[in-house]
């Protein structure tokens, strides 16, 4: 793969952001509603590039494993593509098609488990699970007949440490915990509905304690469901539709492109901390991913290593 890569600055690969730090003594200075309300941006620091690789097309998303090798799904190339901790290319596994290794508008990856990696093959309509490195090992269909596993078009897609996996399922409008040993899911919902009626999903996220937070178009809000998948907690926020979910640690970063904003909130409560502003290098950006303390944003055609100023 062609790469093009920017001169290297001094300590570059360092880039520690220390978020966990930075969000608490930047707490004295924000301010918190015992309700869970987001009502406006309250910018406490900018986001600085130190570092840039990939040569993408049209990347989606991106994930870091505990080796700290990095990966990304490009939605028009289409595949996914596997660095390691400095940026540099490992391996590749592009194609278009249904056959195994093969891709049709890939959109999501999540590389947290300690020995798999899951992609979100949208207009396939399934979840595809390989190896660290990137060896396909299984499929987790959602328009295999006869299968209780039904769902379209996958969004999102996060792994429990249980063997399940969280997705949002783009042809139902819902937000789904599957068990592929087992054949089955559950809808995550605040109706109790099969159908998940009442929620328009558009973004997840898995905390450390395996809570999921959802960002619902529906009712422009923020909502935290426990392990027995029950609303825990909520927040309105008027940018739910747009928004990009990520959570480190105990804290939940809602992206907001359009703004140009990373917005955190208490990953439990949801009370708002402040926002960071993106660097003017991130042109066309589309997540934002904390992992151990460092950062990254993504952009359609390269990813950002940052620090924080």
């Amino acid at each position: 793969m062609k790469r093009r890569e920017p001169a290297k600055s001094p300590g570059a690969l360092l880039c520690i952001c220390a978020f966990s730090a930075f969000v608490f003594l930047s707490s004295c200075v924000t301010t918190h509603s015992s309700s869970g309300v987001f009502d406006r941006d309250l910018f406490i620091g900018t986001i600085i590039a130190e570092k840039q690789f990939g040569n993408f097309i049209d990347a989606q998303a991106m994930s870091v494993d505990a080796f700290g090798n990095i990966y990304v799904v490009d939605r028009s190339a289409p595949g996914v593509f596997k660095f390691d901790q400095h940026g540099d290319s490992i391996r590749a596994v592009v194609a278009f098609g249904k056959e195994h290794d093969q891709f049709d508008g890939p959109v999501d990856i999540d590389a947290s488990l300690t020995n798999a990696v899951a992609v979100a093959d949208r207009n396939n309509h399934r979840i595809e699970i390989y190896s660290k490195d990137l060896i396909w090992q299984a499929s987790i269909s959602g328009h295999e007949a006869g299968s209780k596993i039904r769902f379209g078009y996958p969004l999102e897609v996060h792994a429990g440490q249980a063997g399940n996996y969280f997705i949002i399922d783009g042809e139902n409008k819902r937000a789904l915990s599957l068990q592929p040993s087992s054949g089955s899911q559950q809808v995550i919902t605040t109706s109790g509905s099969e159908s998940g009626a009442g929620m328009n999903p558009v973004s997840l996220a898995i905390g450390d304690n395996e809570f999921v937070t959802i960002a619902d178009a529906n009712s422009r809000s923020l909502v935290v469901f426990n392990n027995a998948y029950l609303p825990q907690a909520g927040a309105r926020y008027p940018d739910a539709g747009g928004s990009k979910l990520s959570s480190s640690e105990n804290f939940l970063y809602a992206f907001d492109p359009a703004a140009g904003a990373i917005r955190i909130f208490d990953a439990a409560s949801l009370n708002y901390r402040g926002s960071l502003a993106l660097p003017r290098e991130a042109n066309h950006p589309v997540a934002f991913y904390v992992h151990k303390g460092d950062c990254y944003i993504l952009t359609k055609e390269k990813v950002i290593v940052c620090s924080k100023n």
